[in-house]
């Protein structure tokens, strides 16, 4: 009832609830400032890429203008395919967009860090190999998210067992052929493009740019710092061609 209630409150009057945020913020940022130890106040909004798409338009895209009124820096992370829903949105196009680079996985230490997100979650002895650990770290294509699904998957393959290398391998290769599924002839033109050694997003034309921005924001296309690479759970399919439709 109390959580109903304190959405009723926030829908019916965000405005007048950002004034009093914005009186909070204003005396904060007076006393942390004549501390001497901090300069500002930063709001971050964390597992907010985790909310449902309809939810997340709701909060960030339809409640801007009261969003917006925040007299604070405020970071939020949002759900990647929403870039591609909302792309031409007057609202969304006033944020300041960063698209994060995948976590690259070519170094043993690298590859070590990245399993942490499935080691610091549960017991790696009881829950999975190490070498069907590795294997699903490395075609995660440095995806902490696409990591997650792929040892969740796994697990299920695994049916309440330890997962072995044989249970990951038939996770990704369902997870590689959904994910193909979902390519026509269009965007796989467009993606084998990226297999080319001196593959260039702004050497698209227009159209193709936005089948381009397409492959990134779905995650077909992996973006890393500098590069661009196809998302390994396709590595599979290839060559790739067009599936019939």
């Amino acid at each position: 009832m109390t959580a109903n209630h304190i959405r009723r409150l926030v829908k019916s009057n965000p405005t007048s609830l950002v004034d009093k945020l914005n009186g909070l913020i204003r005396q904060i940022r007076a006393e942390i400032r004549a501390s001497g130890q901090y300069g500002d106040r930063l709001f971050i909004f964390d597992g907010t890429e985790k909310v449902d798409y309809s939810k997340y338009r709701e909060l960030l895209v339809d409640n801007y203008a009261a969003l917006n009124t925040v007299n604070a820096h405020v970071i939020s992370a949002v759900p990647i395919s929403a870039l591609y829903e909302l792309e031409h949105s007057a609202q969304l196009s006033r944020y300041r967009r960063v698209l994060l680079p995948m976590f690259k996985v070519e170094s043993a230490e690298q590859k070590r860090i990245l399993s942490e997100v499935i080691t610091r979650r549960v017991d790696r002895a009881a829950f999975i190999e190490e070498d069907a650990l590795a294997l699903a770290v490395q075609k995660s294509g440095g995806c902490a998210r696409q990591l997650l699904n792929i040892a969740s998957n796994a697990r299920v393959e695994a049916r309440s067992k330890k997962v072995e290398v044989m249970h990951v391998e038939k996770a990704i290769y369902r997870l590689g052929f959904e994910m193909k599924e979902r390519l026509d002839r269009e965007l796989w033109r467009v993606l084998r493009q990226a297999r080319q050694p001196r593959f260039n997003l702004d050497a698209y034309s227009a159209k193709e740019k936005v089948l381009a921005v397409r492959l990134v924001t779905e995650l077909f296309l992996l973006k890393y710092n500098g590069r661009f690479a196809i998302n390994p759970l396709l590595d599979g399919f290839e060559p790739y061609e067009s599936p019939t439709v």
